[in-house]
């Protein structure tokens, strides 16, 4: 049983999680990243230690070792952790937002679709809900199963490039100091054989 001051360490190219106690540690991180990830909603922790930020490993042995396939990988079993049971993966909404287990049989419930006059005086809540006044419920809805939304921006391949670009620019420090330094012992040796 975790305490609240229990440490859960971290490995190299690993990931471990802890929900709402429990302290998660990772050591020699040198020139490796370590990645935290938080869920405010169901208070669940989950840190990586990545070594390189992106996959070129033939057979992927070891997601966890890259940034590109790690987070994606950390993200997977955060969700898995939490998921919500309903006996079958066969859920399924019509138009009108009516869930049932499966085509017109064993209702679940209703989806309900909201509007607010103004959408800016909504407030988040430690729940991951939104709150306001004035709700009214929406006459004139479709509800679109098997859809995805998405922002038009790709966490991971940005994080990747991210570090990817820190690494050129730590190589980059590192061959201006070596040159500094064979600038300066060429001087000396110069003024030497004077």
């Amino acid at each position: 049983m975790e305490t609240k001051d229990s440490k859960i360490t971290v490995g190299i190219a690993d990931m471990k999680m802890a929900k709402e106690r429990g302290m998660l540690i990772t050591y020699a991180l040198g020139s490796c990243i370590g990645i935290c990830l938080y869920d405010q909603k169901i208070k669940l922790a989950a840190l990586v230690h990545i070594m390189l930020p992106l996959n070129m490993e033939t057979g992927r042995k070891n997601p966890l070792k890259y940034a590109d396939t790690g987070i994606r990988e950390t993200l997977r079993m955060m969700e898995a952790k939490e998921r919500i049971y309903l006996g079958t993966d066969k859920v399924i909404s019509d138009k009108q937002g009516l869930l049932y287990y499966s085509e017109n049989q064993g209702l679940i419930g209703r989806l309900g679709v909201y509007s607010f006059p103004d959408n800016g005086e909504l407030e988040y809540n430690d729940r991951g809900l939104f709150t306001g006044e004035g709700a009214a419920v929406s006459q004139n809805y479709e509800i679109r199963g098997q859809c995805l939304e998405r922002s038009n921006t790709d966490m991971i391949r940005q994080m990747t490039e991210m570090i990817t670009c820190q690494r050129a620019l730590q190589s980059a420090a590192q061959i201006s100091k070596m040159y500094d330094q064979l600038m300066t012992r060429a001087t000396t040796e110069v003024g030497r054989l004077q």
